[in-house]
């Protein structure tokens, strides 16, 4: 069940809607102040593809790796884009190495009273977490697949993906960081 939002946050998440549907998201709609100096890379949001399965995710991703966010950085526009500098703590796929330090692009910002803003119904990366990402480069970051369906979050030796429920890729359970890894591992061939 999604939180109720606020007026400012049902029209952000209207025009990204919007524009999702019409294939125009990532795209700077709005004011474009800025919180930082960082780079705007206008991320494509839109879920070109609805991933299906874990194997799906795997076959599509450039990189997969354990990470932990170090920092994160917020551009203000709309919708609001969160830059996290993410430590490699496993890598799975790709040329990434373990302590590399990459930077993750997605929609979606910290609300001020220090909850998650949903942006199309997940949480965005949060200092301190571990996860498990499947990711594509994009510019100068990188993005998670399907937006969010590509993030599963460690929590007491457990994976859970970090999607909404009708987005979930079918038949996905809770399991151990070790099965997950595990299972990755097999998919990649590594």
């Amino acid at each position: 069940m999604l939180p109720t939002l606020n007026v400012t946050t049902q029209k952000m998440s209207a025009v990204l809607l919007k524009n999702i549907a019409l294939g125009k998201a990532g795209k700077n709609f709005g004011a474009a102040s800025k919180a930082s100096s960082a780079k705007d890379p206008q991320i494509p949001i839109a879920l070109a593809v609805v991933y299906k399965s874990v194997e799906e995710l795997a076959n599509d991703a450039e990189y997969i790796a354990e990470i932990e966010v170090q920092s994160a950085d917020v551009l203000l526009r709309l919708p609001p884009l969160s830059l996290s500098n993410v430590k490699i703590i496993t890598p799975l796929k790709g040329d990434l190495k373990a302590d590399d330090v990459i930077t993750v692009a997605e929609e979606g910002a910290m609300a001020t009273e220090g909850r998650d803003a949903v942006i199309v119904g997940a949480p965005v990366l949060n200092m301190g977490n571990r996860y498990v990402l499947f990711l594509n480069k994009y510019e100068d970051n990188y993005i998670v697949l399907g937006v969010y369906q590509g993030k599963f979050i460690e929590r007491e030796g457990y994976v859970f993906q970090q999607s909404t429920d009708d987005i979930k890729t079918d038949a996905f359970a809770p399991v151990t960081i070790e099965e997950f890894m595990a299972n990755v591992r097999r998919l990649v061939g590594s």
